[in-house]
């Protein structure tokens, strides 16, 4: 229960607000910040009326929620209250502390053991030490985390003002108790670094923290902070450097004011869901996976980056706007599934990676510059939004006609996210790029020149219906994957046929590839309707489970038969693929096959 009043207006208010924290200690010559709230998630950052009570030197103050207590003030408490505009307010009570207070950890422990507070989390005890922190004397932090250890309360460690051999500041990952009852961390002073060790999170242990702050620190090493669930509050306005996961699925994190930041590591904020803005306006390089899944982020402005990493963002599902006036390489699935995303500015872009805006499906209008020279599968796969992709004129590299983003020959087909209805490509056209056409809603596609169709091709297409590319003579793995409506396809050139092909297309009846020399793995895997396959009469080589589930599993199957050109080429496939002319799927398990389809004929003359 939370009583709000204060030393004029001790009666309750209606309708309070509330500060945070409730109670703390100051130290004589120093500033603590206060924060005023509505409720717990609802923070009232302008329009408040600051007043301390108590201090005995006009020294003592309080402006815009920081809290200075004068080197020479002999108060021991004071009240600082807020008020809002409308009357509501809240207070706060402080304690006042001489410097050197706690000047040592048997200090630390008699006052840990005569106060009732620190009873749990949500009420710390406040303990701003003046200790040095390293060497083997009995003021060191391994003997400070023993005496919080037993004393068995919880508190929030100021460690500003003291001592330390060098510069980087290691929690000794190796020691477990005492840490579970540190809830906030400032760092001391002469930190500028924090520990990193590849694997091992420097600050593991640390199960209860809530914040963690370092004025001078420049570097936070890698794996630093993996892990700390509970961690809500950073702040190293200083740190020019993060680590590879140096903040690994902390997801309660809420922001990060990262100003002098230059370089971000590989999964440096990996999974810090409850992110919901960071300022990394100085940043150049941003590594792989880096703020993958930071669902909470709206907005990003890199004014600096110049290199994105891959998978950096990758399913930043709130992200609606992106601003890279100085990136230059875009790496694979940066942007994948920021499904709300509707703009993005990168006027400078050498290099995008292969689907690096793939799932982007609010994305309405991206434009190519001139710089751009390097371009990998689809980067726009599964954008159905975006209706204009405009190539800047002095581009050698690339074009755009009839909304299909082409090589700068024409002979490839790098983007048609947009299509619908029935497509037609003609000459130049001469292959169809990974992921061209993935999760459009064409419906129909014809070619006389394509000689080659890329993986994931048709990826998703679930409205097409009927293929016409006879001159094609390779399938892509997973080209026709989950395209549910179509019936039948013929394909008179083909060699080879990718890795899940037509996986899913549960609709497809019939199949034909006289020309087929390899068939991959799981190629007709889900065709539950497949009944007739063509095929040469030359035995192809086969992947794995290439007729996993081609028949019903429902009492009324049809048998798959596969129809050679002549009777005694059966002869050929029963050597070749070492099995009996008609293969009784639940008696075979060969690992070709698969086990879940009902019966394979294979007959000659057809």
């Amino acid at each position: 229960v939370t009583v709000l009043g204060n030393e004029e207006d001790p009666a309750p208010v209606s309708g309070g607000i509330y500060l945070l924290p409730q109670r703390d200690v100051v130290r004589k010559g120093r500033t603590m910040v206060f924060k005023a709230y509505r409720d717990q998630n609802n923070e009232i950052p302008t329009g408040l009326t600051w007043t301390v009570f108590g201090a005995a030197n006009s020294g003592t103050g309080v402006n815009n929620g920081t809290l200075t207590a004068a080197d020479d003030e002999t108060a021991q408490r004071l009240t600082v209250r807020a008020r809002t505009g409308d009357g509501s307010y809240g207070t706060a009570v402080v304690t006042v502390i001489p410097s050197d207070t706690f000047n040592s950890v048997q200090a630390v422990r008699d006052y840990l053991g005569n106060t009732s507070d620190g009873w749990s989390n949500l009420r710390p005890i406040v303990l701003p030490l003046y200790i040095n922190l390293s060497g083997a004397g009995a003021d060191n932090w391994t003997n400070l985390l023993a005496a919080i250890a037993q004393a068995e309360k919880y508190v929030s460690l100021d460690l500003s003002d003291c001592l330390m051999s060098g510069t980087e500041f290691d929690p000794v990952s190796s020691i477990s108790n005492g840490k579970e009852y540190i809830v906030s961390l400032v760092l001391p002073d002469a930190a500028t670094s924090v520990k990193g060790v590849n694997g091992t999170p420097s600050f593991q242990n640390f199960t209860s923290i809530d914040s963690i702050e370092g004025k001078n620190v420049t570097n936070i090493g890698s794996y630093a902070f993996y892990g700390l669930y509970t961690l809500a509050s950073i702040n190293f306005p200083s740190a020019t450097s993060i680590g590879s996961f140096a903040f690994y699925n902390c997801g309660r994190i809420g922001s990060a004011a990262l100003p002098l930041v230059t370089s971000i590591g590989s999964y440096a904020f990996y999974g810090c869901t409850g992110m919901s803005s960071v300022s990394i306006t100085s940043v150049t390089s941003i590594g792989n996976y880096a703020f993958y899944q930071c669902k909470g982020l709206t907005s990003l402005s890199l004014l600096k980056a110049k290199t994105i990493g891959t998978h950096a963002f990758y399913d930043c599902t709130y992200l609606k706007t992106v601003t890279l006036p100085q990136a230059e390489t875009i790496g694979v699935y940066a942007f994948y599934g920021c499904t709300k995303l509707t703009s993005v500015n990168m006027p400078v872009v050498t290099t995008i990676s292969s689907y690096a805006f793939r799932g982007c499906a609010r994305l309405t209008s991206v434009s190519l510059p001139a710089t751009l020279t390097s371009i990998g599968d689809n980067p726009f796969a599964g954008c159905t939004s975006l209706t204009s992709l405009p190539v800047d004129p002095g581009n050698t590299y690339l074009k755009v006609e009839n909304g299909m983003l082409l090589s700068y020959d024409g002979k490839k087909l790098v983007s048609y996210t947009t299509a619908t209805g029935t497509v037609e490509l003609n000459s130049p056209i001469e292959s169809i790029g990974n992921g061209a056409f993935y999760a459009s809603a064409l419906t129909s596609v014809t070619s006389t020149t394509v000689t080659s169709i890329g993986n994931y091709a048709f990826y998703g297409c679930t409205k097409l219906e009927s293929v016409s590319l006879p001159s094609a003579a390779s399938i892509g793995s997973e080209a026709f994957y989950n395209c549910i409506t179509m019936v039948s396809v013929s394909f008179p050139l083909a060699t080879s046929i990718g890795n899940y092909a037509f996986y899913n297309c549960y609709k497809l009846e019939s199949a034909d590839f006289p020309k087929a020399t390899s068939i991959g793995s799981s190629v007709f895997y889900s065709c539950v309707n497949l009944i007739t396959l063509k095929l040469s009469s030359a035995p192809p080589t086969l992947g794995n489970s290439v007729f996993y589930y081609t028949s019903n599993s429902n009492a009324n199957y049809t048998t798959l038969t596969i129809k050679l050109p002549a009777a005694e080429d059966v002869v050929k496939y029963t050597s070749a693929w070492s099995v009996p002319v008609s293969i009784n799927a639940k008696a075979n398990t060969s690992s070709k096959y698969g086990d879940n389809h009902k019966a394979i004929t294979i007959t000659g003359g057809a």
